[in-house]
């Protein structure tokens, strides 16, 4: 697998922070100051395109908890790491769009091009046929479906963490109160996509490692890759 070492350790920044996340907001509670607040109203386009925002003005979502609870000191964590995540997601972002030899942003958002949406559909039939037989696709490693899903799931990791960042400055900060409770929202639905793009992803890595294709350990490996060689299909 050609990946550079500032792709793994962006990678496995990533990683890191939304296993985290995802198990911080498990055990976690609202601190009680911050349940009672009044609810902010929502715009009227949003109260338009989340039929949710009109129940959800009045519901209390979380549990609330005491301050200085462990629930509410991991919500705190949550805020935390959360504002980390932005952080390494703009950097992920950026080196993407810079760097070479690997998939780009063509690559992980190839649904603006004709060229790269048929690599796409050819790629998806590679892998339908074989799940057909019952057999696991082969793994290669710049393959255009599974680029595309990667570029789909970062995709989802980026709006959980502009919404967050969005919610903590209407919650906490004080700033742009009328965007809060829609990034809340947002937020919140956005959670269950990256849970399952968790499990896909790591699912379909693990099947491929214990294939003898040792995806996992090159992927988390740091120190190696020199990120050179050709990228399948790149021009």
């Amino acid at each position: 697998m050609n990946r550079s070492p500032l792709t793994r350790r962006l990678h496995f920044l990533l990683a890191l922070g939304v296993v985290i996340q995802l198990l911080l907001s498990l055990v976690m509670a609202h601190p009680e100051d911050e349940e009672k607040h009044e609810a902010t109203a929502w715009p009227a386009p949003l109260t338009a395109m989340i039929p949710a925002a009109r129940a959800h003005e009045d519901e209390d979502e979380y549990e609330a908890a005491p301050p200085g609870s462990l629930g509410a000191q991991l919500f705190e964590a949550h805020e935390v790491v959360g504002l980390g995540m932005v952080g390494v997601t703009l950097a992920f972002w950026i080196w993407i769009a810079v760097r070479r030899n690997e998939p780009g942003l063509g690559d992980l958002l190839p649904w603006f091009s004709g060229r790269r949406l048929c690599a796409v559909q050819e790629d998806f039939s590679r892998h339908w046929n074989a799940l057909r037989r019952g057999a696991l696709p082969e793994y290669r490693p710049h393959s255009p479906l599974v680029t595309a899903i990667h570029g789909l799931g970062l995709l989802a990791v980026t709006g959980m963490a502009v919404s967050g960042f969005l919610w903590w400055l209407g919650a906490d900060v004080g700033t742009l109160e009328v965007l809060g409770e829609p990034a809340e929202e947002v937020h919140d639905i956005l959670s269950y996509l990256v849970w399952a793009y968790l499990v896909g992803h790591a699912g379909m890595a693990l099947l491929h490692q214990m294939h003898g294709e040792p995806i996992v350990g090159e992927m988390f490996s740091l120190g190696g890759g020199t990120g050179k060689g050709p990228v399948e299909g790149e021009k």
